[in-house]
C-alpha cells in the first residue's frame, strides 16, 4: 500500500486518518521538483483560517521547489512564488490585512534573502535583506524562522553556525549594511546583544 502524502485525522490522532493528497505534493502541473522532500520540509496551518495550511521543502536545495498553499486540509494545492525556500513562518498581520504575513528565507526571481509578504502573494514579496547576519550563513532549514504574531515587522532567524538575529522592521532611517531596501530598513539584534550597524 502506498502512504506518501498528506494524511489528516480530526480526533486528536484516534480513529482512522483520511489521505487528502497523495505521493510527492506539488501544485498540479509542477516539474522537477524533489521527490524526496518529506525529511526536511515544513507544514503549518495558516492562523486564523481553519482548512488552510503552507508547506515547503526546506531542504533548499532544488529550483523548482517552491512555497505551497493547500485548501481544503491539503485537497487543493497552491504554488506560492517563493522558491528554494530554507525555512518560513507567520507574523503579525499588516494593518487591515485578513490574513497573517509569512516571512521566508528562500528565492524569488533568482534572489535568495529574508523575504516577508504582507498581502499572502497578490504582489511580489518585499526582500529585507540578502544576508540578515551580516555574512554568507544560512538559515537552519524547517525551524530557523519565527515570525513574532504580536509585533509587527519582527521575526528571529537561526544560522547554522552563527547564532541567531532579531530583525524589526522599522520607519526610521537605518545603517545597517545588511538593509537591502531604503524604504523598509530594518534593525539586527545578533545574540551578542549588540546591535549591527
Amino acid at each position: 500500500r502506498d502512504i506518501a502524502g498528506l494524511w489528516l485525522n480530526r480526533n486528536g490522532g484516534e480513529g482512522d486518518w483520511e489521505q487528502r493528497a497523495k505521493g510527492t505534493l506539488a501544485p498540479r502541473g509542477a516539474r522537477g521538483h524533489t521527490l524526496s522532500q518529506f525529511w526536511q520540509a515544513r507544514l503549518a496551518y495558516v492562523p486564523g483560517h481553519s482548512g488552510e495550511l503552507l508547506y515547503a521543502n526546506c531542504e533548499g536545495r532544488n529550483l523548482q521547489d517552491q512555497l505551497m498553499w493547500l485548501k481544503d486540509d491539503g485537497a487543493e494545492i497552491v504554488g506560492l512564488p517563493a522558491y528554494r525556500l530554507r525555512a518560513f513562518d507567520f507574523g503579525m498581520a499588516a494593518p487591515g490585512a485578513q490574513r497573517p504575513a509569512v516571512y521566508f528565507y528562500g528565492t524569488v526571481g533568482k534572489v535568495q534573502g529574508l523575504y516577508v509578504s504582507f498581502d499572502w502573494f497578490a504582489t511580489t514579496p518585499v526582500l529585507i535583506s540578502r544576508f540578515p547576519n551580516g555574512s554568507i550563513d544560512q538559515v537552519a532549514a524547517g525551524l530557523g524562522l519565527v515570525g513574532d504574531m504580536n509585533r509587527f515587522g519582527r521575526c528571529y532567524l537561526g544560522f547554522g553556525g552563527n547564532g541567531w538575529v532579531r530583525t524589526d522592521l522599522r520607519t526610521a532611517p537605518a545603517t545597517s549594511p545588511a538593509t537591502e531596501n531604503p524604504h523598509l530598513p530594518i534593525s539586527l539584534w545578533p545574540s551578542s546583544g549588540a546591535a549591527h550597524g
